[in-house]
């Protein structure tokens, strides 16, 4: 597996139902459901279009222009649904229809929501990740958590092996320490397996900021409400133009 680069793009994606105008009574979502329908452009190369009907495709290409080694470039188009709910869009159940590249260059997509606005048809997007606490119910970093997600990939040798299904990340942090404990659970719905893995990494937290060097995310802001966690992570997401 030379020559493999994974991209991880947290693109506003998770566990979602129905993002139809006529489910939605929140006068925000509605306005924010009925100006997302259309083709959505940034400029690195990504694009997203919305549906009435509460599908998406969306398409990232990318080329490697420091490497003239290799013919490093990457077309990789994938479809889902929806939704949006307090002014939060969710995408999940994505998986890859096509995938073009030059060179061994996998691609993986793990679901992220992102809180969203739309002013002058210019679709503003803010990352963060949700978990649910399953351990003593404290509302402190210091317990363990879960988050449920989605998560679809295409190999890097063999670009056709599209895998995708759920996705369930458990982090369990205890004071004092200087590592917390990371269980990830796939399920793979295409052919009905599950990969499980467990590992120890390393932290540091300056409440509410959070560094997880391993998983390349610094700076988080941390914030607790209800048992739930929230992370809201350093920096944004490029804005996207509405095309047509």
């Amino acid at each position: 597996m030379n020559r493999v680069k994974i991209f991880l793009f947290f693109i506003s994606l998770l566990l979602i139902s129905n993002c139809s105008e006529e489910n939605i009574t929140n006068p925000i979502d509605s306005e924010l459901a009925r100006n997302i329908i259309g083709t959505w452009e940034g400029s690195s190369g990504y694009s997203i279009t919305f549906y009435s009907n509460r599908i998406f495709i969306d398409s990232i290409y990318f080329e490697d222009i420091q490497d003239t080694s290799y013919n490093n470039y990457g077309l990789f188009i994938r479809t889902g649904k929806y939704e949006i709910s307090n002014s939060v869009l969710k995408l999940y159940e994505f998986y890859f229809t096509e995938v073009i590249t030059g060179a061994s260059i996998g691609m993986a997509y793990v679901s992220r929501p992102v809180e969203i606005s739309i002013t002058n048809n210019v679709l503003k997007r803010k990352m963060f990740a949700l978990f649910y606490n399953i351990g003593e119910g404290k509302n402190t970093l210091w317990d363990k958590w879960e988050s449920n997600e989605w998560l679809c990939q295409a190999d890097a040798v063999d670009s056709l092996q599209n895998l995708y299904g759920t996705y369930k990340q458990i982090y369990y942090f205890v004071e004092d320490s200087s590592q917390y404990s990371h269980t990830s659970i796939f399920h793979n719905l295409i052919n009905d397996s599950t990969y499980t893995y467990d590992s120890k990494r390393n932290f540091t937290y300056n409440a509410p900021y959070l560094d997880l060097p391993v998983e390349a995310d610094y700076n988080m802001l941390v914030q607790f409400k209800n048992n739930t966690m929230y992370w809201y992570y350093d920096g944004t997401p490029e804005d996207l133009v509405k095309i047509k």
